[in-house]
């Protein structure tokens, strides 16, 4: 969608919300989360700090959340250890255990 204000600039939701989830991890690496805040973030992102505000709820944690959520293996790990539960039936947990190793 084109900025009604300057019709260069193109409006991404989805790009900006990955450029903000970008810059918590760049800062993250560089930093630690001591570093993290609104502003330093929408700075490193590009962006106005509004849009962390309306994009991940009114809410700083929610955006801190979402880039835990994308890059955390283990989270990611035990969703698909729930998938593989869910979509089969094991008798016991041996089973489970190969199929979770080999998958």
């Amino acid at each position: 969608m084109e900025n009604k204000d300057n019709p260069k600039i193109i409006r991404n939701k989805e790009l900006t919300k990955r450029k903000l989830i970008d810059a918590v991890g760049e800062i993250f690496r560089k930093e630690g989360h001591t570093g993290l805040g609104v502003n330093k973030v929408a700075k490193q992102a590009g962006v106005a700090k509004k849009l962390i505000y309306d994009y991940f709820e009114r809410d700083f944690d929610n955006l801190v959340e979402a880039y835990i959520l994308e890059t955390d293996y283990w989270l990611t790990f035990a969703g698909s250890v729930q998938e593989l539960i869910d979509r089969r039936s094991f008798s016991d947990n041996q089973k489970l255990i190969t199929d979770i190793l080999q998958n």
